[in-house]
């Protein structure tokens, strides 16, 4: 019963119920590069540059903070699969859902998850969606992005996040000073609707 309704709701487009519409500007999508102090509804220091060897393993979390009645979400994370090789990824922490997708190796990864709840009975506040495990396998810079916006293109009737991405780096085999600063991911501007 629960896949079924999870693939309703995905194929329904409504991606990212219970964020906004009102709370693009408080509500903040980002990768950390270190996970210390982050759990299910708890974010440490966040970093956007983390320095890592080669041969290493190491984990970078998806979060969300500032979030309002959140009960449904999508993001697709993307990362240079020359030097990086994801090992796995684990559910949200943020609260119990279903159904928690992506395959491993997959670049975009795709990560999704959603609650069957009632409208206001969704999660708030702050803290980690996904957490992603990497082994480093070259020298490098790889950016890690993520974006809600589906690759091929949007759903019919899809709601999009609004608010700011706050995107990261690695830097393997090297010092994170000097690195290129990560982009944040375009924001999409809502259309305003003439008044009649």
């Amino acid at each position: 019963l629960a896949a079924a309704i999870g693939a309703l709701l995905i194929a329904a487009g409504v991606l990212w119920s219970g964020v906004f519409p009102g709370q693009a500007t408080a509500t903040t999508l980002g990768v950390d590069t270190d996970v210390t102090g982050n759990d299910a509804a708890t974010l440490g220091s966040r970093e956007a540059c983390r320095e890592v060897s080669v041969g290493q393993d190491f984990d970078v979390d998806v979060f969300v903070s500032g979030a309002s009645d959140l009960r449904q979400w999508e993001v697709y994370f993307a990362y240079n699969s020359a030097l990086l090789t994801e090992t796995a990824h684990n559910p949200s922490f943020m609260v119990p859902q279903f159904p928690q997708t992506g395959n491993v190796g997959e670049n975009p990864l795709y990560l999704s998850a959603a609650l069957a709840v009632q409208p206001g009975q969704g999660a708030n506040g702050s803290g980690v969606l996904a957490r992603v495990s990497f082994h480093a396998t070259a020298t490098g810079f790889s950016p890690i992005s993520i974006s809600t916006n589906p690759p091929y293109g949007p759903y019919l009737n899809q709601a999009s996040f609004t608010g700011p991405v706050l995107n990261a780096q690695i830097a393997i085999g090297q010092s994170c000073i000097g690195a290129p600063t990560p982009s944040p991911t375009p924001v999409t501007t809502p259309t305003q609707t003439p008044s009649p």
